[in-house]
């Protein structure tokens, strides 16, 4: 991980740099200038474009009661494009505006969804909430052998015969 940030934070500068460098000795200093500013003010005004319709999004799937997933997902690709468009040069200029344009944003919308859902299977799988020595709920089951069929209650009393009374419902007996 370390590796992989000193490689952006060294290589991709000197990228911008070369390119820069090359912008100007093939032109003049005011398409070098350009080059820097106008596609900064485009994507300025589509991360606000952009943004806005998020935000409408995610506040008709709460007004619907739905959980607004994809349209917070999309606000933080925006918000990426928007840090990419601070910073200066070509590059970083073009993956923000490229980050911008919708039907990109959702096909790489969708791989992150795909990403963090297997991320986070496999981590429920490795932790105490999937176990098998500990319960969904973060309890130990409780072993019932000998005690004829018994079923327990974690925190509640045995009653009278020594088995753990079960509330009624959808698990517990009926």
């Amino acid at each position: 991980m370390i590796l992989r940030l000193f490689l952006l934070f060294t290589l991709l500068p000197l990228a911008e740099l070369a390119i820069l460098v090359w912008i100007h000795s093939a032109s003049n200093w005011v398409v070098t200038l350009a080059v820097l500013f106008v596609p900064g003010i485009i994507g300025v005004w589509l991360v606000h474009r952009e943004g806005l319709r998020c935000w409408r999004e995610a506040r008709q799937q709460l007004a619907r009661g739905e959980p607004p997933a994809a349209p917070v997902l999309d606000g933080l690709l925006i918000l990426v494009a928007a840090v990419l468009l601070v910073t200066p040069g070509v590059l970083t200029d073009l993956m923000a505006i490229v980050l911008l344009i919708p039907p990109v944003r959702r096909s790489i919308r969708r791989y992150v969804s795909r990403h963090l859902q297997a991320r986070i299977a496999a981590a429920l799988v490795k932790s105490r909430w999937l176990s098998p020595t500990v319960g969904r709920d973060g309890v130990p089951p409780v072993s019932t052998s000998g005690t004829e069929g018994a079923t327990s209650v974690p925190g509640e009393p045995p009653d009278s015969t020594g088995k753990t009374a079960v509330p009624p419902g959808p698990d517990g007996p009926q």
